[in-house]
């Protein structure tokens, strides 16, 4: 027998023999295939962390005082803000509330109502506000006063 004659054709080893099978080529066994490659990498970076947002200065005076007085270890002065409202009537019925009530939004006052519960029964209160300020409560009160309302200063 012929020796098997190693050909090579696109990279490819062919084996050919020149016995009874002339002519017909033979592929040769593929090597085994190798694991593919792995190539190590780095994760993604993190994104970059948002900046700090410096601190703010306080709102007020009073805020600067209290904060003062904790960093020097003292107890902090509680300063609450007053609200005030002004209170145009206090009513067992409902209609005469809403009337009451008519007749201060119009002159310009923003109104709500406060259901209590007193010894006498409830009652409906009919109140104007809230206010920050003593000076804008006195101002609503002179209105519904001039206008014929039964009206008071309550500081909430």
């Amino acid at each position: 027998t012929a020796a098997p004659r190693l050909g090579t054709r696109a990279s490819e080893a062919i084996i050919t023999e020149s016995s009874s099978d002339a002519g017909r080529e033979i592929p040769a066994p593929k090597p085994a295939a190798s694991s593919p490659r792995v190539v190590a990498t780095r994760p993604p970076a993190p994104p970059p962390a948002p900046p700090i947002p410096a601190p703010t200065a306080p709102k007020s005076s009073a805020d600067g005082e209290r904060a003062k007085a904790l960093l020097e270890g003292r107890p902090a002065v509680a300063t609450e803000e007053k609200r005030f409202v002004v209170q145009v009537g206090a009513f067992a019925d409902a209609a005469a509330a809403r009337e009451t009530r008519k007749s201060a939004e119009k002159l310009g006052l923003k109104t709500y109502t406060q259901v209590a519960q007193t010894p006498s029964g409830s009652r409906i209160r009919v109140r104007v506000g809230p206010f920050s300020s003593r000076g804008e409560a006195e101002s609503a009160l002179a209105k519904a006063k001039a206008a014929g309302l039964n009206a008071v200063l309550l500081t909430l």
